[in-house]
């Protein structure tokens, strides 16, 4: 008996090798004039803007850019691009890099509509109005930003400075994800690894989520099996056009299960840690921690995980689930990614105020093992 469920994706998707050859005819046929481009320094210095801004150019698109993204983007980035995108009168928006850019993109796609600033939207179905047209163009394979419900806000304002919150609604994701794999090229080997482990790690933890459905579980198993087969080959060579292909597919996945499901406990733990150690790398080292915690509350699904990353499993019980942690954990291995946090520059007595920061910040309700402050020191503990 199938359970009730839900499941609704607004962002309509364009995939395949060469689709940025399309942007222009897309922006054209939306009615778009002037777009404002939002961007970083990396992909400025990769010359993936100016490809992007040829092809506008051939459609006779004006356009303003707006490269001012930063890691971990902040309120501030997005209120002043905002105040850009007004001043210039850009009718429509692209983000174009990793998920900072495009969640830079989404905000003031949210404030072009809305009035006040990005911060008044934190939390769940504050935005109400539909957002000014957002085209998502991802250059890395990571996030799921192109087409997630959520958007990651540094705060840098007042006395919350550094302190984080989600803006959450399914009018936030882009009307159109371009997702063309040729892209990915110039994605530096680190950035490779750090978001590849994020998007293994956002299909993961919506596949064992209380909110996964019949629907969730297909994709995020897909997606998975993808990382399992493809993830090492894309970091070895991003030029490897049916790696890429497929680690592409494999993060657009995850932003939509993640959109449906919602993340655990390993984003839970991983959230204070931005400032030190980038997202993905975060996740990396904490989620084969999280994943032996709550084993013992879904065998199933841990067995399934395991098949999907090629692993020959016969048994039923616990013992052959844990057989998933050791995938990841060999996945991670190959890719060099550190094992523990004190790797990574972190000091025992940072323990305690990551987990009280963590508990303070978001327990994730949809976790499959119930988890206590306590239970975040000591995953915290085990990781460090």
């Amino acid at each position: 008996m199938l359970p009730s469920f839900e499941f609704g994706l607004r962002t309509r998707i364009t995939f395949g090798s060469g689709m940025l050859n399309r942007i222009g005819e897309e922006l054209s046929g939306q009615g778009a004039q002037r777009v404002l481009v939002v961007t970083d320094a990396g992909v400025v210095a990769a010359g993936l803007l100016e490809r992007l801004l040829d092809m506008l150019k051939t459609q006779d698109i004006s356009f303003c850019v707006y490269d001012q993204v930063r890691p971990n983007p902040s309120s501030t980035i997005i209120d002043a691009g905002e105040e850009l995108r007004a001043g210039e009168e850009c009718d429509a928006i692209i983000g174009l890099g990793g998920g900072s850019s495009i969640d830079t993109a989404k905000g003031i796609g949210i404030l072009a509509t809305s009035a006040g600033s990005i911060g008044d939207y934190a939390g769940a179905n504050k935005v109400r109005v539909p957002p000014g047209p957002v085209v998502a163009i991802p250059t890395t394979a990571g996030t799921g930003a192109e087409v997630s419900t959520a958007i990651a806000v540094t705060d840098d304002s007042g006395e919350n400075a550094h302190s984080k919150f989600a803006v959450r609604a399914p009018l936030v994701s882009p009307q159109l994800a371009l997702l063309d794999p040729n892209l990915l090229k110039t994605v530096p080997q680190r950035v490779a690894i750090d978001t590849g482990m994020d998007t293994l790690c956002h299909l993961i933890e919506a596949f064992v989520s209380k909110g996964a459905t019949p629907i969730t579980d297909l994709l995020a198993l897909e997606g998975i099996q993808r990382c399992g087969t493809w993830l090492t080959a894309f970091v070895a060579d991003r030029s490897n056009l049916i790696a890429a292909q497929n680690m592409l597919y494999a993060a657009m996945l995850g932003g939509i299960v993640i959109s449906q499901a919602r993340t655990g406990a390993t984003h839970t733990l991983t959230r204070p840690m931005g400032d030190q150690v980038s997202h993905g790398l975060a996740n990396a080292i904490i989620l084969p921690f999280v994943m032996e915690f709550n084993l013992m509350a879904t065998v199933p699904k841990f067995i399934r995980i395991a098949k999907a990353l090629g692993r020959s499993v016969n048994g039923t019980d616990l013992s052959t689930a844990r057989e998933a942690v050791e995938a990841v954990r060999q996945i991670a291995s190959e890719l060099g990614v550190p094992q523990h946090l004190r790797d990574v520059g972190f000091h025992e007595a940072d323990i305690g105020p990551l987990a009280s920061k963590a508990y303070e910040l978001e327990i994730s309700g949809l976790n499959p093992r119930q988890l206590e402050e306590q239970d975040i020191r000591s995953l915290l503990e085990a990781a460090y």
